[in-house]
């Protein structure tokens, strides 16, 4: 398996789950379904990110105190987060958390203009959208630290990736937000 391979194995196997997340997200095009998924956005991001923490190979961008923030300026309480997934205990696993977490920053940039016409701004309840969404140099990057990845780990980086996938879909479903 190439590189192009395994970004696109990634792809693949985490199509239908990705579009799901998606379909969970919506546009929030009110302020309510904003605050919704600032929520959810949170509890992700406090969940995954200290599984990361330390791992050299990809430093997670810290969105979860940015998120706290966002929450704060719009007078909302910060939930508690749920306990970090036992999921990525292995190098390639945290690899394809990462995944999921560096393509969040490509919908981030679509996210951002939404969060605009609500009126909302990088000082007023979307400083983590600006954050995540001007480092345009982080997913070329990411690819890069993909197309390194040795075959033997491709199938446990899949796995990483769609496990991240479930935590999401479970914190981004309406029962949950």
């Amino acid at each position: 398996m190439t590189s192009q391979t395994l970004h696109s194995a990634l792809r693949d196997h985490t199509a239908a789950q990705h579009e799901l997340l998606d379909a969970s997200i919506g546009a929030f095009e009110t302020l309510d379904a904003y605050r919704g998924f600032l929520r959810a956005s949170y509890r992700f991001r406090a969940a995954t990110e200290p599984t990361l923490a330390g791992f050299l190979p990809w430093p997670p961008l810290a969105l979860a105190p940015l998120m706290a923030a966002d929450l704060a300026a719009l007078g909302e309480s910060v939930p508690e987060a749920p306990p970090p997934p036992g999921l990525a205990a292995s190098g390639p696993r945290r690899l394809g958390m990462s995944y999921v977490l560096e393509g969040s920053s490509l919908g981030s940039r679509l996210l951002v203009r939404r969060a605009q016409g609500l009126g909302l701004s990088a000082d007023n309840g979307a400083g983590h959208l600006a954050a995540q969404s001007c480092d345009r140099t982080r997913w070329p990057a990411f690819l890069r630290l993909l197309s390194d990845t040795p075959t033997a780990f491709h199938a446990e980086v899949l796995a990483g990736a769609a496990l991240t996938f479930e935590l999401a879909l479970s914190l981004y479903s309406p029962e949950t937000i």
